[in-house]
């Protein structure tokens, strides 16, 4: 004989994964944050770009001291062909470390996704605990 879950665990078991995805989002946008606190924003162009800017994304740039540096963002950040200014941030710790800014650069994007997340969780939550009151 089959066991089929009641509605109230359904909920609890949605909740208990919402909850850890939304906690597991905001802690990366804590660090996210942290990590590039600090960093300076700057320019760089786009020297390589494989699968048209999808794949990675080569780009160089200059520091104030006058030196070159390149890196590669690994993961595609938009449509970008060689000679493209992209604007970057860079950590005056390190000037040849770099990072193209995008959206989740500054870990904004993964804090709202975490808080919306963590909150689907509590209500999903609560109605699990109403539906197990009920019962």
């Amino acid at each position: 004989m089959e066991r089929t879950l009641a509605p109230q665990e359904v909920a609890w078991l949605i909740a208990t994964i919402l909850f850890v995805l939304g906690v597991s989002q905001l802690i990366h946008g804590y660090v996210r944050k942290r990590m590039i606190s600090g960093w300076v924003p700057g320019s760089a162009v786009v020297v390589r770009a494989r699968n048209n800017g999808y794949g990675y994304v080569v780009f160089r740039w200059q520091d104030p001291q006058g030196r070159v540096h390149e890196a590669t963002a690994q993961r595609g950040f938009g449509y970008f062909r060689a000679g493209t200014v992209i604007p970057i941030l860079v950590d005056p710790t390190r000037p040849n470390r770099a990072t193209p800014v995008r959206p989740i650069s500054d870990g904004r994007l993964l804090t709202i996704l975490g808080t919306v997340l963590l909150a689907a969780g509590v209500v999903t939550g609560v109605v699990g605990l109403n539906l197990s009151v009920l019962a």
